[in-house]
């Protein structure tokens, strides 16, 4: 089996410079790509995140305008592949920041993997809270739970694709 990884430009951002390298040239605005990635040739596609909802929901959250031009829609992407949204098998989720899950509603086919500690730090967490979009999460946890499975920790996801859990360092004490 050979495993292909294809980016998909699913909209854009404009963050503050000191977004990226932490106090450094604020006020410097960045227009930067919102990607998410496409796996080719397993079993069946994988979708690796899926981007924010919706600009207007992501920019009234974050204070920062994003942006997504008809070419850049999911359906849009996936076709450049020859693949349409009810393709894809699996939605593996790197994290639940508000622009790398928001579109898990639009794969209806796909079984959501993501680890249990993430979706339990994005229903309650500590920092910063705009990161973490309430109606994206309602989806998780209601409509689309049975599509959910939890990881957790390290496993082999499917052959050759594994997921390996960074250690959490959102605990009070590692705010202060």
């Amino acid at each position: 089996m050979t495993l292909a990884i294809h980016a998909l430009n699913l909209g854009e951002m404009e963050l503050d410079y000191s977004f990226f390298v932490w106090g450094t040239n604020q006020g410097t605005l960045l227009g930067i790509p919102t990607t998410c990635w496409l796996i080719t040739g397993a079993d069946k596609p994988i979708l690796v995140d899926a981007n924010f909802r919706s600009p207007e929901a992501v920019t009234e959250a974050i204070g920062f305008r994003a942006w997504r031009s008809p070419q850049q829609t999911l359906e849009a992407q996936l076709a450049k592949h020859q693949l349409t949204p009810d393709d894809i098998g699996y939605l593996v989720h790197t994290h639940l920041h508000e622009d790398h899950f928001g579109l898990d509603d639009q794969v209806p086919n796909a079984r959501i993997l993501l680890q249990r500690a993430e979706l339990q730090y994005a229903a309650a967490p500590l920092f910063p809270h705009p990161f973490y979009d309430r109606v994206d999460i309602a989806k998780l946890v209601g409509p689309l739970w049975k599509r959910i499975d939890l990881l957790d920790g390290e496993s082999e996801l499917f052959p050759g694709i594994s997921d390996h859990r960074r250690p959490l360092s959102r605990t009070p004490d590692a705010l202060c």
